[in-house]
Formats: C-alpha cells, structure tokens, sequence
C-alpha cells in the first residue's frame, strides 16, 4: 500500500502498472481477484508467472501450486526465485536485476523497475511480424507512432520522448493526446484548432479523456492532474492505452470507407444519369436550330453576299460542324462511362428516355449532313453568276481609271503654264500641243467607244452596281469635251525663252564652278579642319596623345600645300558671275533674276548673289581662324601627353597593389576560417596538438604582418603619392580633369578602395590577433580541463575499483551470512565460529579503513570541479562556449552515491546477518575440541593463500608483459591502470597480506597441554592408550607460502614501479613526437604556399609579352621593377622562415634510457622497436633546396627580363617615330590618291555631248583642270621627300631590331615582320609619279576632242525636233491598239468562246498594215539623225528600239489577243477536263469517309475492337494522305485554272478538305474517347485523382528511387492513403504483391489498391457495416456522424426510409444495388 510520503511518480506508476496487469491477467481467474497492488501482489511469485505466461504464451517449466501459495519467507523465496528465472528467461536486457527478496519484502523501487522491463519486452506497438516494429522496443514504436499522428499540427513543435520537459510537454498539457483522437475523429475534438500550449493543460487533457472514452471506451481512472504528473514510463503505458484503442476501431474505420465509397459510387450515377439525358435533349434542339439556318435560300444578288453565306457555310462546317461532332462523341462518351461503371459494379443496364437513344441523335446527324449537301450547290451557283458579272466591271473599271487619267493627265496639262527656264523646253512645249490634238481624236473613236458597250451589257444584267457604272460613264463624256475647249485656247506666245535662256546657261556654268569651288574649299578643307581642331578629343593614354600630336601635325602641312592655291581662285570666278547682263522687249535677266509677259512672272534669287560675295569673305576669314585654332590644339596636346605619363606610372602601380592584395585577403580569409573554427577538444592529446597550432600561427601572423602587410601599405603609398596639375589639367590617381575637352573623371571609389584595403587590413591583422589570443587561451583552457579531468577520472576509477572489491568481497561475504547449515559436530561448529569472528572483524575493519577510503575518495571526487571563463567541468559534466558545447552524464555521479549507498547498506546487513549467525553457532561450540578449531585456522590460510596466489600471478604476467605503444592515447589507458595497480597492490600488503601473515602466526603459535595430552599444529602426543603422531610438512608449508607470497608482493611493486615508469616514458615520447608533426605540417603548408608562389611568378618570368608600345614597355619594366622587390622581400620573410622552421623541425629530439625520437625516427628497447621515416626527413630537407634553388633561378629570370623589356622601350620608341611618319605619309597619299584617281576618272571619261551647251561646258571643264593641277604641283614634291625620311629610319641591338614595319627579335618565334606595309609605301610613290605623267598626255587628248563635238551639235539640233513629233505619234498609236487587245473579253463559258471567234479573224490583217507604214516613216527620219552622229533627243526619249518595241508591242499585242483566244479556248476545254477529273476522285473518297463513320458510329462491338478498328482507320487515312494529295493537286489545278464552279460535281476542294478534317478530328476524339473508357474500366471504378494520389504517395515512400517499396515503406504508403493493416495483414499482402526480395513494384502496388480503392463491396459487406456502427437494424444519427462524413450522413438520411427510431439502412442499401 502507498503512504502519504510516497512520491507522486511511485503512486502513480503502482497505479498504472497494475491496472495494465490485472489487464493482462483478466483470463486467469485463479489470479485476477488477487491483483489489487502490484508492490505487495508479487510477494508469493504466482502473479509474476501468470503474468508472464500470458504475455509470452508459454507455461512455466516448473511446477506451480496456483491454489495454495506459500507462507514461509524460505519458501516465498524459493517460489519467486522460480518466476524470476522464469521472467528473465524473456526480459534479458534490465541492468539491475531485481532479487527474490525484493519481490517477498516488497521493495516498490526495484518491483516497478521489474514491470517496466516486463512492459517494454511486451507491449507491442506495431505487430509481430512487423519488422520496422520488431527493431524498436515498446517505448520507441509508440514514440514513432504518436510522432507519425500528430504530423501536421502546428501546436505540436516537437515530439521526442515521454518525459515532461520545457521544449516537450505536449503529453503532459493534453495536446499530443487530443492530436491523436483528432487524427481519428475529428468530430470527438472540434476544439482541436483552438488548443495550443497556451491552453489551460488540465481543460486539454479532460477533452482528450472524454473523446477517448466516446471513441474506444477508456475509463477515467487518472484525474488531469495526475496526468501532468506521469513520468516518462507511466506516460508510455498510459498513451499505449490511446495505441490500443484506437488499434480496436479499425473494424469501424474500414465500415466507414465502404459506407462512404458506396455514397459517392451513388452520387455520381445519379449525376451521369441526369447529365446524359439532358445533353442529349439539348443537342437534338441544337441539331434542328442548325437545319433550319441551312434551308434559308434567300441572296440578295451581290458578290460579297455570294461569298458571305459561303464563307459563313464553310465556318460553319469547319467551327460549328466540329463541335456538333464533339458533341456526339461527349454523350457518346458519357453514356459508355455510366454503362461501364454499372457493368463494373453488377449494377442493372441504364436505358435512355425514348429520343435521345445514341441510335436517335446519329439519326439526327445524318439528316442534318444530307442539308449541308444541298446548301453547298446553290451558295456556288450564285457565287459563279456574281464572278462573271465581276469581271465585266472590272473590265469596264480598267477602261474608266485609263480614260480618267488621260483626261486627267491632258486637263493638267492643258492648264498648266510651264515656267520655260532653257530653250529645249520651249521647244517641247509647242511639239506637245500639236501631239495632243492628234491623240483625242484617235481615243474618241476606240477606247471610248469599247467603254460604251459594257456599260449597256451590265445596265441590262442587273448588275449590283450599275448606277455607279452610268455615272462613270457620263463622267467621261463630260471631261473629254472640256478638253476640246482647252485646246483651241492654248496658242500663246513661247517666243524669245530661247535666246535669253541661251545666254543664262553661260552664267550658269560659271556660277557652278565658283558653287563646286566653294563647296569643295569649305566642306572639305575648312569645315573639316575647323571641325578637326574645335573637337578636343579626351585623351586617356600616352598612345593618344602621341596619336593626337602626328595628326595635327600633318594638318599644318596639309594646309600649306594645298590650301593657298583654292582659294585665288575661287575669288577669279566670283567677278564673272556677278558681272554678267541680258536685256530685251519680252523679257531681261541678270544672275538670278529673271522677268517675262506670259506668263506674267518674275523670278528672282538675290540671295543668290548676296551668297557668292559673302562666300569668299567667309573664305578669306576662316583661313585666317583655322592658323589660330591649330596652335591652341598644339598646347592643350602636349598638357595631355605630360598627365597621361604620369597616370601611366601611377595605374602600374596599383596593378601591382591589387596583386599583392589578392595574395594577402587569400591569406586571410584561410586564417579567418582556421581562427572562427572552434574544435572539440575531449582529450590531452587534442589540447595539446591544439595548443601547439595556434602558437605556430601566431609567429605567422607577425611575420605575415612585417612583410606582406608591410610592402602592401609602401606600394599603397607610392601610388597615391604621384600627381599632376597644370593650368589645363590635373591627375591623380583615377581623378582626371581637362578643360580642352572639358571632362572630371573621378573614380573615387578606386582611391576608396585604396584606403579601405589599408584600413581592411589593418582591422583584418588586430582582429586575427585579437582572436589568436582568444583561441590559445581557449586551448590552453581545453589543455588545463582535460589533465584536471584526466586526474578526475584516475580518482573514479580507484573508487570503481575499490566499490567493485568492496561489494564482490560484501557479496561472497553475505553469500555465506545468508546461508544456514546443518552443524552435526564440534568441528563444523569450531569452523563457523571462528569464521565467523574472522569476518566480523573483518567487516568492523573494513567499514574503518576500506570503507572509508572508498567513501572519502567518493567524496573527493564528487566535489572535484574545474571552472573558467571558458569552460566548466566537474565528475562527468562537461561544458564549454566556443564552440558550443555540452556533456552531461549524471547516471555517472548517480552511480557513485549508489555504489556508496550500496556499500553502506550492505555493511549494515553483513553485520546484523553476522551477528545473528554468530549466535546460532556458539550454541553448537561446547561441543566442539580445539583440534577442530585449528584445522580451521589452516584451511581459512590456506583458502587466502591461494586466492592471493592467483591473484598476484596473473597481475605479475601482467606487469612482465611490454606492449608496443604508438600514441599518448594507447599509452594513458596503461597509465592510468598502473597508477591503480600501485595502490592496489600497496592496499592489499596492507589488508589481506598481513591477514594472511597474522593468521599464520596465530597458527603456528596455537598450542594446548595438559597432564594427558599435548598439541600443536599437527602435532599430537597422548598417554593413554599411549600415542605419539607429528606430521612437520604442514608447518613447513605454511611458511614457505607466506615466504613465496613477501617474495612476489616486492617483485610486483618494483615491477609496477618499472612498467609505470615506460609507459610514462611512452607518453612523454608520444606527445613530443605529435608536436613535431604539428610543426611539420606548418613546414609543408609554408613550403606549399612558397612553391605555388614561385610557380606563378616564373610563368610571369618565362612569359615573353608582345610589347608593340612604349607604353607597354615602360609598363612591363616598372612591374618588374615591383615584382623584384617583392622577391626579395619574400626571400628575407617567407623562405628564411621556411628554413627557420625546417632547422627547428629536424634539430627536435628527444632521448631518454627508455627510447629515442626525432623527427619520425623512434626506437625503443621494451619491448624492442625501432622505426625510421628518412624519407620525411629528406622530404623537408629537398623543400628547402627546392624553394632555395627556385628563387636563385627567379632572381636570374627576372634579370634577364629586365634586359629584354628595356631593349623593347628603345626599339618601340623608333618604331613610333617611323609609324607617324607613315600614317603622314598615308594621308597625304591618300588625298594625292584621290585627286589623281579623280583627274584620271575626268580625263579618261568620255561625257555624252548631245547639245551643244555640253559642249561648251565640257570646255570649261577642262579649263578648270588645267588651273588645279598646277596647284597641286608642290603637294607632290613634298610627299616625295616624306617617302625617302621613312625608309632610312632604322633600330638595330643585339636583341631586336627595327627597320619600317619590320620587327626582328633574337628569339625568332616572336619576330614580326609586315613587307606589305613597306611594299606599300614604295608602290605608293610609284603610283603618283606614273600617274603624274599619264595625266599630262590626257589633257592634250581631251582638249583636241572638245572643239570638235561642238561644231557637230549645231547641226544635230534640227533632226531632234522632226523626229520627236513623229515617234511620239506612233507610240500612241501602238499603246492604244494594245491597251483595247488587252482588255478585249471572248466569253465566260465554252459556248461563248467558240462563238467569238470570227470576230478575232477579221482584226489581224487591217492591224499590222498600220502598224508597218507609221513605222517606217519614222525611221527615215531617224537614219537622217544616226548619220549626224545623234545619239541623245532631249526632245524625245523615245529610241528605235522604243519604235520597234512599241511596233512589236501592237503586233505582239495583236498575235497574244490571237493566242490568248487560242488558249483561252484550250483553257475552257481543258478546264471542262478538269472539273471531270476532279468529280472522279472527289466523289469517292467523300463517300469512303461517309461510309466509315457510320460503320464507326454504329459499332456495337466492344471497346478494344472499337479501338482497334478506328486505328486501322487512322492508319487507313495516314495511307490514304496521297488520296487528298491528288484530290489536292486536282483542286489546285481547278484554282490554277481560275474555275469557279466544277461542271460535273457539287463537292469543291473545300469540301473534301473539310470532311476529311472533320474525319480526322472524328477519329481522334473517338480514339481519345475509347481509350479513356479503356483506362476507366482498368481503374475499375477508382477515379483518376484515387490514381494521381497512388502514384504521388509511392514516389514520396520510394526513398532510394529504385522504384520498389520495402516492406517498412509499403506499411507506410498504405497508411499515408488511409490503408491502416496489421502486421499480419501485411504479411499475407507481401505475398501476393511482393518479388521474391519482398520489394513491390509499382505495378504489383498500383494492382493492389485498385483493388481495394475500385472494385465494390458487396451488399452484405455495406450491410455488416451499418450494423458494426450503428449496433443494430437501425441507423441513427449520433452512431454514424462520429465515424462517416457529414455529406455521407445527409445523403442517407435524404434517401434511407425514415423509422421510429432512425433510418433503415437495408431498405436503403438494396435500393442502391437495384440501380
């Protein structure tokens, strides 16, 4: 029974505990009354076997008396000692097994922890065959369980164990266990998202208690408060509960899933059924809409109507048609997926209403499709009419746009009055009259005449727009007679225009080229230098600056050669110009100011004259500029030049700074990472090596910080240390400013980034010292703790060993105290006694020394603690901050006040037990001899003798063995044993060796005598009868044991003295040896650093740049200048440092008489071992003379390149000298180029001269010529010179040279040599000068030329005009004779062609005999031209080609209306051809299509024949593709042909296209449709979300991807989809779907669940269900709302009979299975 000091943990678990036995004991009636306290109830042993027996199924082998328990204690013990042999037959793995005495006595403790182990050996939480279950104990299965239910609640952070704790209170504050039943029944917890762990926890755990009552029926035998209260094993039980529960409602929850699968099965017929008879009514209206619109046969006589209704009939067809189609094959569709879902489930055949039968709506279609036929003749019909009609129109529109634009083009003209500005257009103008007079004559009498003729024809035809062809008509009539009146007007006066025009024409040409003069002076000469030196180019290089200076240079010499010459004489033509003068009666003029009469106008241009005089004052005063301009430009260059150099200097430095740099932030971000790493140190070893570390990095850093650092921060200094300013410009670094252009360029972010590198830096070094210090001081602080926890643990393990000494020499003690003998003599009572006294004086001894020692060493090491800043220990508890880190095992310092508990309690007994025992023996002593209590005496020697013998013989083997140690951590272990062993053996001298001795002594010393008799030890003398007997070896024996024993005792003291001494030797040794390694690594990782340094900068080194610049050499010279220094300052730092720590790594040795090291050599005599790493040893040494020779080779490297840049700075500065001259020798060709290709184009040309104003400007031309050569003549002289000052600029060394674009090198590879450049230059001079003499002999030639063309002009003039007259009439003529062929029409029909062929016949002959006489009068006049050498009539552009053309054009015109009749013909016939083709495969096809859509749409056969054959009709239409090609080809032969109505067919292209598309898309969604109802009737009744949902959950439980489950993922896949199965269960499935790895495939998976999702549940399963849930007949509301959905409780109480008492689900459920 409990007290009221009981703690509320122990009440509670008795509580729990035994209400889960007498669970598990309820089929045991012999037991269950009897179980009402399970820490008093186990007392006798048979509830602990009955127990037992239930929960492993097996009986006790021993045989039990259930009816009458035992009374005794002896007995009790004896009984319970059998259930626990029994018990722990099963339960194996408790640590502190409970005694019979501690069942009989009743000693709650160690009751409880007996259950518990029983409970958690078991529980099951999974099932048996369950192998993920079977893993895990009790404890962690229901763990993983309650984790897996309460996944998705946000209240619920966290779920790791039992135990009530601040971050895991989710048991105790009610919230994990109302999650639980919420998982389950959500209606039992509607508070659920409410709760959180701000919620009151006793209102939590009543609503958990009240839904698990409701739910499963678990009583409330614990109150909320004692919940909170349940430890961690009480609360396993008390959620196992929930576990098992909720495991017994399964039957129920598969009840509901049936029930609800059935509702939504019903629902969804229902639905299918009401959605087909209702579509199917709607389409059937739809269908009779559509035949209604398709008899309309109204037109409204207009071609845009014709095409509207066949436009819209098409849409119809390829839009409205197909969804009609759609339509049919949805109901189709809907109607086979009711059929199947019934078929599937064994539900009776739907039937439609009458009407809307598949059968009745392909009736339907097929009529409608019979209209669609019948509609599509008369819309093409009406179409062709309306297409005749509309080439009329368009023929009578030709005729009318051509008639009113000549009307147009002649009224324009007519009106005009043309402003006659030279003497050829006054000409023109009267030949023009007269041609026009002519021209309306001949139009009146054909063109319009043909216009007249269509217009009665569509007047008469109806034509949609035939007013408008009337007015067009009337329109023309009207314009033609205006004309006539316009032309007897039109004679005025185009008089005197000649002679003054004659006179203009001279000025003109002068004034032209002072314009062309000008124009080339101020475009190409002034504005472009007067541009060239206003635009300040910004200057950004040394190159551009030198760049800039050349070409400016080379404009003062081009403007001083060229420049002077132009412009005298640009001011000679300026007086001609404006002097000039003409004046007479009709008209005056002088430069651009000119007056006549008719008509009245005045033309005048002052400006004209005012732009000449201000032109040449413009010239004289932008020369004048231009010398002012080029000396400003000159200044501000060479400022540019002086800046550029120095930001030159300055940018090379900062490369090298950003070099530099980079090296230094890679060293410090590897630092960085090294000092925030905070390793775990758990040992000495590890502090120490630690220790080591970061006191070799700290050396690093302030040699780092006196180098690199150091250099970094000079080059920093040097670099914003250079300047420039001038009053033009300034720079420093990255800050440039100009005036001349005008820019800032200021990157101050560069400067910026200078001082925040040098600040960076600077933090970056104290900040790395700052945390060095902090980790040494954290290693040091890890160094100290672990020699102060190495010291802790030395003390527990003494007192380990003196607990464990302490208990096994208290247990062998108790062993005997406990046991009570038969004593039948004097002897065995004499034995006892004396023991007896031996031990309890042992036990007072004990308890005063070993005890105490064992107590006080406890209390040492309890109180022991080491504490700093960084880190606290103490027994067992260990912690610290950087990293963060923690350790506690309190089970550690638990054991020791447990041993030290233990042991009191123990000594306690020992002595009450002796005491009592003792008693009992001394009544048996009286009657027993000293002879007997001296063989005692013996046997207790010789019994500890023997036991210290073995003792001391298996710790001697040990000390004489000599283990091989390579490591502080395989040497401390037998340090730390030997310190023990030392105290043992000095602690057993003191106790049981002396024992030993003392009791011997007494031995020997033990004598009694009297008058009759005398003995001692095995000696014995008597007188009657007389008897004398003396055995001397055991006397003997006793003290050459006690002498073998002090013998042994010293030879292991100085044997552990010895081994303790090697082993620290071994430790020692170790520990310097790690330190050496450590130094070691910072050796390789320096060497490493220095080796990748040095490779990199011989690349650099070796590297031979390209230097085409003095830039670039002057660059590369000053960054090896920077690189040679930072050499050497990696010499004296880095390399001396390496070598440092290699003298220090390989002069470390350490050497004592027990064993050697040095670097990776170590050797030692016990036992013997030697081992020699040469090969790292050499290693270090070859490190250093590769690093050594390295730098040597680089000094000489970099000498070397020095030689080779500064020998590129010479020759590069020769080269740009010579390349200026080039590119001023460039320029200067290039113009000489120019002009002289000019003058040689103008020379050579021979411009047509057709009049004899071109021949007088030719003339003038020439003149002008002859001027400018003689200016250019010094311009050729000069570049002469330039030629020869550039080929005799030469370099020559012995590592390069230079002569004109051809650079040689002593190492050839890297020679460049461009011999075009050259060979240019020279081909240029040659160019000029050839060319300079050619030009000379083509003046003489062209100037001999010119005088004759203009004799010849005078007399060609006359011709012109006659022929212009002449050719442009019969141009007319041929033109009209073609344009009235060309609209000529024959007919629209076959008939109508044949017909006109006499009227094609009588045209030919009356045609060409025109055509040939106007031809030939033509000619004559223009053979009268060709033999005045006429070759241009800017009166007539018309040639004799032209004539002929236009000759050709007439009869060409006539022989293509001639062939155009003959082909139109052919056309007709041919086309009649056509249309007969085309109906011959348009009309079978259409019909193979018709024939198999009804055959389709009438198949009866099931789904995959219906499926197969629509794809042999799909393969048949991809085979019958080259049918519609033909189909095609005909079609586009009938379009080709420009037929509009197909004789012989109703079907056009069209059609057939669109039926075979319709077709098409038929066959597609029948083929979608089928195979849908296919994959429905695979899914057998499961709908495609159950499937998606399928295959998501097997790839999120497929773990490895493999593509199978095991059989832990299938378990929980099925209960992830709500498929929660036993063990079992799962078993049995396992081997249905599983291979023979018992893996399921995801088809075997997929199989299984359609299965249980799709195929339906009898009605007698549904009917059992109802009857589970409701527990009876009749279902009411508040039985099936906990278990079913809310919709699938108001469908059944919508459709269920209503009764008294509820609703009768039978009645319900045959009802559904009726339909």
């Amino acid at each position: 029974m409990t007290t009221k000091a009981e703690p509320d943990w122990i009440r509670l678990q008795r509580l729990i505990f035994t209400r889960w036995c007498k669970q598990k004991l309820v089929r045991r009636p012999e037991i269950y009354p009897r179980v009402n306290d399970i820490a008093t109830d186990m007392s006798d042993g048979l509830v602990l076997i009955a127990l037992i027996e239930e929960l492993a199924e097996k009986k006790c082998p021993d045989k039990i008396n259930w009816e009458k328990p035992e009374t005794s204690r002896i007995k009790k013990v004896a009984v319970v000692n059998t259930a626990l042999k029994f018990a722990y037959s099963f339960v194996t793995d408790q640590k502190l097994k409970a005694s019979p005495e501690d069942l009989v006595d009743g000693r709650v403790d160690n009751i409880l922890a007996l259950i518990w182990s029983i409970m958690l050996r078991f529980i099951k939480i999974g099932d048996d065959d369950d192998e993920a279950s079977a893993k895990l104990n009790a404890k962690e299965a229901l763990l993983m369980w309650c984790q897996n239910k309460c996944q998705g609640y946000k209240q619920i952070s966290s779920l790791d164990n039992f135990k009530k704790t601040p971050k895991n209170p989710h048991f105790h504050n009610g919230l994990a266990l109302c999650a639980i039943i919420h998982k389950h029944r959500p209606k039992l917890v509607p508070e659920m998202d409410s709760l959180d762990e701000r919620s009151d926890p006793l209102k939590t755990i009543e609503i958990a208690q009240n839904a698990a009552e409701k739910y499963f029926g678990l009583e409330k035998f614990l109150s909320p408060t004692d919940v909170t209260k349940l430890d961690e094993s009480s609360m396993v039980v008390y959620v196992a509960e929930f576990y098992i529960g909720i495991s017994n409602q399964r039957k129920i929850d598969l009840a509901a899933r049936r029930i609800d699968k059935l509702v939504k099965y019903t629902k969804e017929n229902d639905r299918l059924r009401k959605e087909y008879n209702t579509t199917a009514h709607a389409y059937k209206e739809r269908l009779a809409r559509v035949e209604e619109t398709l008899n309309d046969r109204t037109i409204d006589n207009t071609m845009a109507g014709a095409e509207a209704k066949l436009a819209d009939f098409y849409k119809y067809k390829t839009e409205d048609k197909n969804v009609l189609l759609g339509n049919q094959l949805d109901l189709e569709a809907a109607f086979n997926n009711l059929a199947m879902r019934l078929s599937h489930h064994k539900r009776p055949e739907f039937i439609p209403p009458e009407g809307v039968t598949l059968q009745d709506v392909e009736k339907a279609l097929s009529h409608l499709e019979q209209v669609e036929q019948e509609r599509s003749v008369a819309l093409h019909a009406e179409l062709n009419r309306q297409i005749r009609l509309a080439k009329l129109a368009q023929q009578h529109t030709t005729i009318y746009d051509n008639l009113k634009a000549w009307t147009a083009e002649k009224g324009k003209y007519l009106n005009e009055r043309p402003i006659i500005d030279t003497v050829s257009s006054a000409q023109l103008q009267l030949k023009r009259l007269e041609a026009f007079t002519k021209e309306r004559a001949a139009m009146q009498s054909t063109t319009q005449a043909k216009f007249k003729e269509i217009t009665a024809e569509l007047v008469r035809e109806k034509y949609e727009h035939a007013t408008s062809i009337s007015e067009h008509e009337a329109e023309i009539d009207k314009a033609c007679q205006q004309l006539d009146e316009m032309a007897s007007k039109r004679h005025p006066v185009l008089g005197d225009d000649l002679e003054r025009e004659t006179y203009k024409q001279q000025v003109r040409l002068s004034h032209k080229e002072f314009c062309k003069r000008f124009e080339v002076l101020s475009k190409d000469w002034i504005a472009p230098k007067e541009k060239y030196l206003n635009t300040y180019v910004e200057i950004h290089s040394v190159e551009e600056a030198n760049v800039q200076l050349s070409l400016l240079d080379l404009h003062e010499k081009d403007c001083n050669m060229m420049g002077n010459s132009l412009v005298s004489a640009l001011r000679k033509l300026a007086k001609q110009v404006l002097d000039a003068k003409y004046e007479s009666q009709y008209s005056s003029y002088q430069f651009e100011h000119t007056k006549t009469m008719d008509p009245v106008h005045e033309y005048q241009e002052p400006e004209q004259r005012q732009a000449v005089a201000d032109n040449e004052t413009f010239v004289a005063e932008k020369w004048d500029l231009l010398a002012k301009l080029t000396e400003k430009m000159k200044a501000i260059l060479k400022d540019h030049l002086q800046r550029e150099t120095t930001a030159a200097k300055t940018r090379v430095f900062a490369a090298n700074y950003q070099h530099k740099l980079k090296q230094i932030q890679h060293w410090v971000t590897e630092s960085e990472l090294y000092l925030a790493a905070r390793e775990h140190v758990h040992s000495v070893s590890e502090g120490r090596t630690e220790v080591t570390k970061i006191t070799v990095f700290t050396k690093q850093l302030e040699l780092m910080k006196s180098s690199q650092v150091h250099d970094l921060s000079e080059i920093a200094k040097e670099l914003l240390a250079c300047k420039y300013e001038s009053e033009l410009s300034s720079y420093v670094y990255e800050h440039s400013t100009s005036k001349s252009p005008s820019f800032d360029i200021d990157l101050p972010e560069k400067k910026a980034e200078i001082l925040s590198m040098e600040d960076w830096v600077a933090k970056k070094w104290e900040a790395m010292a700052e945390a060095a210090n902090i980790k040494q001081a954290l290693h040091e602080d890890h160094l100290a703790r672990e020699l102060y926890k190495q010291d802790t643990h030395v003390i527990a393990s003494r007192h380990d060993n003196k607990y464990y000494d302490l208990k096994n020499w208290g247990t062998d003690a108790m062993k005997y105290l406990e046991a009570r003998e038969h004593v039948h003599s004097v002897a065995e009572a004499s034995t006892h006694v004396t023991q007896l006294k031996a031990l309890i004086e042992d036990i007072a001894a004990m308890l005063g020394k070993q005890v105490k020692e064992m107590l006080e060493v406890g209390k040492e090491l309890l109180a022991r603690k080491y504490e700093t800043q960084y880190s606290h220990y103490e027994f067992e508890v260990l912690s610290y901050k950087d990293p963060s880190y923690s350790e506690d095992h309190p089970e550690m310092k638990a054991a020791v006040q447990q041993h030290e508990e233990d042991v009191t309690k123990l000594w306690t007994t020992m002595k009450e037990n002796a005491e009592f025992k003792l008693k009992v023996m001394l009544d048996h002593l009286a009657r027993e001899e000293f002879l007997i209590q001296t063989h005692v005496i013996a046997s207790s020697h010789k019994q500890k003798f023997e036991e210290l013998k073995a003792w001391a013989c298996e710790t001697d083997k040990y000390l004489k063995e000599r283990e091989f140690i390579h490591s502080v951590g395989e040497a401390r272990p037998h340090i730390q044993k030997l310190t023990v062993l030392k105290e043992e053996l000095a602690l057993r001298r003191q106790t049981q060796v002396k024992n030993l001795l003392d009791l011997g002594a007494n031995l020997l010393g033990r004598k009694y005598e009297t008058e009759l008799s005398f003995y001692c030890y095995e000696k014995t003398n008597y007188k009657f009868p007389e008897f004398s007997q003396e055995q001397a070896q055991f006397r003997d024996e006793v003290v050459q044991n006690e002498d073998w024993l002090k013998k042994i005792w010293d030879e292991m003291e100085a044997e552990a003295a010895e081994k303790l001494n090697v082993m620290q030797d071994h430790h020692d040794r170790e520990s310097f040896a790690e330190e050496a390694r450590v130094i070691a690594d910072g050796h390789k990782n320096k060497f490493t650093e220095l080796k990748s340094w040095a490779e990199e900068s011989e690349k650099y080194l070796r590297q031979r740049d390209h230097v085409h610049s003095v830039f670039e050499a002057n660059s590369g010279i000053q960054t090896l200048e920077l690189f040679q220094k930072e050499l050497k300052a990696m010499h004296e730092s880095q390399v001396e440092e390496l070598l440092r720590i290699g003298k220090d790594l390989l002069g470390r040795k350490r050497e004592t008489s027990l064993s050697f090291y040095e670097y990776e050599k170590t050797t030692y005599a016990s036992p013997k071992f030697e081992e020699d790493r040469k090969d790292l040893r050499q290693a270090v040494i070859d490190h250093e003379n590769f690093v050594t020779n390295k730098w040597q080779e680089m000094d000489a490297l970099a000498t070397r390149k020095m030689e080779v840049l500064k020998d590129h700075l010479q020759r590069e500065t020769c080269a740009v000298n010579g390349r200026q001259q080039g590119q001023q020798h460039n320029d200067v060709y290039n113009k000489l180029h120019s002009w002289i290709v000019d003058k040689d184009t103008y020379l050579k040309s021979r411009s047509s001269i057709n009049s004899i104003g071109d021949a007088q400007v030719q003339l003038t031309l020439f003149e002008q010529y002859k001027q400018e050569y003689s200016m250019m003549e010094p311009s050729l002289l000069s570049f002469y010179k330039l030629n020869e000052s550039i080929l005799n600029n030469n370099y020559s060394s012995d590592l390069s040279s230079y002569q004109y674009e051809h650079m040689k090198y002593s190492e050839p590879e890297f020679d460049d040599d461009k011999p075009e450049v050259k060979a240019a230059l020279v081909e240029h001079d040659s160019f000029v000068k050839s060319h300079q003499a050619e030009l000379n002999d083509m003046a003489n030639a062209l100037s001999t030329e010119l005088q004759a063309a203009l004799a010849l002009e005078i007399k060609k003039e006359q011709l012109r005009l006659e022929f212009a007259h002449l050719a442009l009439e019969f141009v007319k003529w041929s033109k009209e004779t073609r344009d009235s062929l060309n609209i000529e029409v024959f007919g629209f029909t076959l008939e109508e062609v044949q017909a006109y062929q006499q009227t094609v016949n009588n045209s030919k002959a009356k045609i060409a005999e025109i055509a040939t006489d106007n031809l030939g009068e033509v000619l004559k006049v223009h053979a009268s031209m060709t033999e005045a050498g006429v070759k241009e009539n800017i009166y007539s552009q018309i040639t004799v080609q032209e004539l002929q053309d236009a000759q050709k054009m007439a009869l060409d015109s006539l022989a293509a209306r001639n062939t155009a009749f003959d082909k139109e013909l052919a056309r007709q016939i041919e086309n009649d051809r056509l249309c007969l083709e085309f109906s011959k495969v348009a009309e079978p096809f259409c019909k193979w299509i018709t024939n198999a859509k009804n055959e389709i749409t009438a198949s009866k056969a099931n789904l995959e024949e219906q499926l197969s054959f629509v794809m042999k009709q799909v393969d048949q239409v991809a085979t019958d593709a080259s049918k519609i090609d033909t189909i095609r080809e005909w079609a586009d032969k009938i379009k080709a042909a420009g037929i509009t109505h197909i004789r012989h067919t109703n079907l056009t292209f069209r059609d057939v296209e669109v039926t075979d598309q319709q077709f098409k898309k038929f066959l597609a969604a029948k083929r979608t449709m089928l195979e849908t109802e296919i994959k429905n009737a695979k899914l057998r009744g499961i709908t495609p979300e159950q499937m998606k949902e399928i295959e998501e959950n097997f790839k999120v439980y497929d773990k490895d991807n493999d593509g199978k489950l095991d059989r832990k993922e299938f378990t929980a896949c099925l209960f992830s989809l709500g498929e929660e199965r036993t063990g079992k269960e799962i078993k049995e499935i396992m081997t249905k779907v599983a291979d023979d790895k018992q893996a399921v495939s995801f088809d075997s998976f997929k199989e299984f669940l359609i299965h249980v999702f799709g195929d339906a549940d009898t009605k007698d399963e549904i009917l059992n269900g109802f009857l589970l849930i409701n527990k009876g007949q009749t279902a009411t509301h508040d039985n099936m709302e906990v278990v079913l959905l809310p919709e699938d409780v108001c469908y059944i109480e919508e459709n269920a009979p209503k009764t008294e008492k509820g609703w009768d689900y039978t009645a319900w459920v045959n009802d559904v299975f009726s339909r």
